[in-house]
């Protein structure tokens, strides 16, 4: 059995040995700048997504008036800016978690049990109602929107009702479980299924 002695000159050899390493055997990448832009906010500005045809970004701000839906092109500049949690027409009455570009260029956003889908406008197209086990509301805070389409069918849209780092625990449950929620709007069914777990 070693003492803590040898136990702390191992790892001091140990970290030597680390500075004399070439740096590039650490990595197998390396991240190289290409473009920048800049966002004129006096705010932090959170992007989520970005939609490479109209070459728009996808985020948000958060102020004291709520949080503000942005589009933001790809110089900077805010295309579109609009609080739409509220009372009012394309409004939601429920905060929103999470955020993501279709693949036309529309845009998701995902309350605790209302889909919505707006144009570039931030108009709403249409609304999707649907039940989940877990009703969880991010605040500060918006995720990027997980959703698919089944057998690359676009009539088969389904998505995770829970926003990204979180999920459906709850201590309280007898039976609780770290289950993804998936629910498929066309059968507007919801299913559980469970995580891939690595090795």
């Amino acid at each position: 059995m070693a003492t803590i002695t040898q136990k702390l000159s191992l790892a001091f050899v140990f970290s030597l040995s680390m500075l004399f390493l070439p740096t590039d055997s650490f990595s197998q990448y390396q991240l190289e700048k290409v473009e920048e832009f800049k966002i004129n906010s006096l705010l932090p500005v959170v992007i989520v997504d970005y939609h490479p045809e109209s070459k728009l970004y996808l985020g948000y701000i958060s102020d004291s008036k709520g949080t503000r839906i942005v589009l933001i092109d790809e110089q900077g500049d805010f295309i579109i800016n609009k609080v739409l949690v509220g009372e009012g027409p394309n409004q939601s009455s429920a905060a929103f978690n999470a955020m993501a570009f279709t693949e036309e260029g529309d845009i998701w956003l995902q309350t605790p049990y209302q889909l919505f889908l707006y144009d570039q406008k931030l108009n709403v197209k249409n609304k999707i109602r649907y039940l989940s086990g877990t009703k969880m509301h991010i605040y500060g805070r918006m995720e990027f929107f997980p959703y698919f389409y089944q057998n690359q069918s676009q009539s088969s849209l389904s998505f995770i009702t829970t926003p990204s780092g979180t999920n459906s625990t709850r201590p309280d449950r007898e039976n609780s479980s770290d289950l993804i929620e998936i629910y498929e709007v066309e059968k507007e069914e919801l299913y559980k299924m469970s995580p891939a777990i690595g090795p």
